[in-house]
């Protein structure tokens, strides 16, 4: 994640504690996933001790948008604080990202956003994920914006099938490329 900012403060803040996915190669115990961590109020109240810009960049295992309702609007609240935002995320959900204003979308300094194939399959998710996929490349793409999508050995079987799909759904009608990613979890081997 390469990303500018005019923030005093850095802040790294750990999305694993939520995720929609299940994928193969995801480090994080699946039981955690699903347990509330950091709530607004928790990043609320460490913005109101520091009194300055922030950076916050939500990484890690797992996706910010599964940590709070859709109705809750996490992001837009954050996006009113003096902050600057770094999003990685699966794409399942997006919530209230396409209601946000030219403002609070230039508060968004990067997006990271993975496409996670064999999970989009799994969960019957691939038309949600590239309607979610369209829009934050309309609001913020070619914008301190990555797309990839991680390769994992025991879904080899999966690559090309992955990556003709990202070609006919996103590539064609936008031009957003994609960044092939190594499962660091599992050897490769001369095959792969």
């Amino acid at each position: 994640m390469n990303i500018e900012t005019y923030a005093e403060y850095i802040v790294f803040v750990s999305s694993s504690g939520h995720c929609s996915l299940d994928c193969s190669y995801c480090i994080v115990n699946p039981i955690v996933k699903h347990q509330p961590t950091l709530t607004f109020e928790d990043i609320e109240y460490f913005l109101d001790k520091v009194q300055k810009k922030t950076a916050l960049i939500f990484s890690g295992k797992g996706d910010f948008f599964a940590g709070y309702k859709k109705n809750e609007k996490q992001l837009a609240r954050l996006l009113e604080r003096d902050v600057e935002i770094g999003l990685d995320i699966n794409g399942v959900m997006i919530h209230e990202f396409a209601e946000l204003t030219d403002q609070q979308l230039n508060k968004i300094r990067h997006i990271n956003l993975t496409m996670h194939y064999r999970q989009l399959i799994d969960k019957n998710a691939l038309d949600v994920w590239r309607k979610n996929a369209l829009i934050l490349i309309g609001k913020k793409g070619h914008d301190n914006f990555m797309l990839g999508t991680i390769l994992s050995p025991p879904e080899s079987h999966l690559w090309e099938e992955a990556l003709r799909f990202f070609e006919q759904a996103i590539f064609e009608p936008v031009g957003q490329k994609i960044v092939l990613i190594k499962d660091v979890n599992c050897q490769f081997n001369v095959a792969d």
